[in-house]
């Protein structure tokens, strides 16, 4: 992948209270039109864009320590409810970020597991969501939702549960 080398924060997405969380209505977010296999694309290149951008942003604002212990959750075993661990370069907590990716420009929804919902509780202000649009550009766009947990129990945004969680913006 030829990813963009200038590294810029990334902005929290602002949620309002018309914006929902909604059970999925059949499959994943990241299966989009082109099926499974090309979800499964989408969402590797996701993972992979936001594995590779945390190590240079830490990298970049002098961590390579920090940077070098960056990585993505292994494949094929239980579901942690993250993708991806990483660093705050301040305090050197961990963080555990969730990957949502779409090829799209905007990213209007996606489901919210149960697993990851109890990481989001258990991690707090440690775990992030990023929404990764247009994936399959050489210049993915990154939005954050951090406490995602804490939003869905201050009812600060709205949903609906079954199975699990879809978000919409």
């Amino acid at each position: 992948f030829q990813w963009e080398k200038h590294i810029e924060p990334v902005k929290e997405k602002v949620l309002t209270k018309t914006e929902s969380i909604e059970a999925p209505t059949g499959g994943s977010s990241k299966e989009g039109i082109g099926g499974k296999k090309e979800a499964k694309e989408i969402g590797d290149r996701g993972e992979q864009f936001v594995t590779e951008f945390e190590s240079r942003w830490l990298r970049q604002e002098g961590r390579p320590a920090l940077a070098e212990q960056v990585k993505k959750t292994p494949s094929g075993q239980d579901d942690p409810g993250y993708d991806v661990i990483s660093f705050n370069p301040i305090t050197e907590e961990k963080i555990y970020i969730e990957v949502k990716s779409t090829a799209e420009k905007e990213l209007k929804n996606f489901e919210f597991r149960e697993s990851q919902l109890k990481a989001a509780k258990s991690f707090g202000k440690n775990y992030y969501i990023y929404c990764v649009t247009d994936v399959k550009s050489p210049n993915p766009k990154i939005e954050k939702i951090v406490d995602i947990a804490n939003k869905i129990e201050q009812k600060s945004i709205s949903y609906q549960r079954l199975i699990s969680y879809r978000i919409y913006f």
